[in-house]
């Protein structure tokens, strides 16, 4: 709750725009790091993989503008 009065009164711009596969001409930059079950945290691990493919889909065709913030 804070945190949103502070980001209200500090007039931060979230990121929201999504755009569409042809909005996106060009391959700017790519990351990639492999999902790791680990020994032992195999009881996790679908959890895990479930969490990530959330974030994946909510961070898809987002569109980060000049002088917008990227939270999550």
């Amino acid at each position: 709750m804070i945190r949103k009065f502070h980001d209200r009164w500090a007039a931060t711009r979230y990121a929201r725009a999504r755009g569409s596969n042809s909005t996106f001409l060009h391959l700017v930059c790519r990351y990639e790091r492999p999902l790791i079950c680990y020994s032992g945290q195999e009881a996790r691990f679908a959890g895990k993989r479930h969490n990530s493919d959330l974030v994946l889909r909510a961070c898809d065709r987002l569109v980060i503008a000049p002088g917008e913030t990227f939270s999550f």
